[in-house]
Formats: C-alpha cells, sequence, structure tokens
C-alpha cells in the first residue's frame, strides 16, 4: 500500500525530533529561570513581619540599642 502523503508534509520522526527539541529548549529555559531567581533571591534577602500586630518585629527602643 502507498500512503497517501501530501507534498510538503512532515514525517513523524521529523515532527517527533521537532517537538522532542522544543521541549528541551522549553525545560532548559524553565530552570534557568529559576536558578536566576533563587540566586536573586539569595542576594537580596528580604524578610517582612506581615503579622496584623507586627508580632515578630523589634521594638524601636531594641533598634536603638542595637
Amino acid at each position: 500500500m502507498e500512503s497517501s502523503r501530501l507534498p510538503g508534509s512532515e514525517s513523524h520522526a521529523s515532527r517527533r525530533t521537532k517537538y522532542g527539541v522544543n521541549v528541551i529548549i522549553a525545560m532548559a529555559a524553565a530552570i534557568g529561570l529559576a536558578v536566576l531567581v533563587n540566586w536573586i533571591g539569595a542576594r537580596n534577602y528580604v524578610r517582612w513581619d506581615l503579622t496584623s500586630g507586627r508580632r515578630y518585629s523589634l521594638s524601636p527602643q531594641t533598634l536603638q540599642l542595637l
């Protein structure tokens, strides 16, 4: 039997290769972005006290003493 392929249509192998390369590039970009965000976060560490009564913050007197 002869397969009825349209002219210019991709074979299964070439399509699979193209999508595989696309997935590898996307994964590398995602990993690179995660590494970059972690590196920036490690260099610029900030901690906020988001409790309503500022329960875990130092008082102004303690800050003045330090």
